[in-house]
């Protein structure tokens, strides 16, 4: 058996919709509905980027 993938599979892509956190870190609650494609996370040094 090898591992190569089919076509199709390799065709498939996984989306993450939402983000939620309760008490992760420096977050109390947080919840963010996500976009498909690329998301940036930008902010003050300390803000929390690195939890993410």
């Amino acid at each position: 058996m090898t591992g190569v993938a089919k076509q199709s599979d390799r065709d498939q892509q996984t989306h993450i919709s939402k983000l939620s956190l309760t008490n992760f870190r420096n977050y109390a609650t947080l919840s963010i509905d996500l976009d498909p494609g690329a998301v940036v996370f930008s902010g003050d040094n300390g803000a929390g980027k690195t939890n993410l």
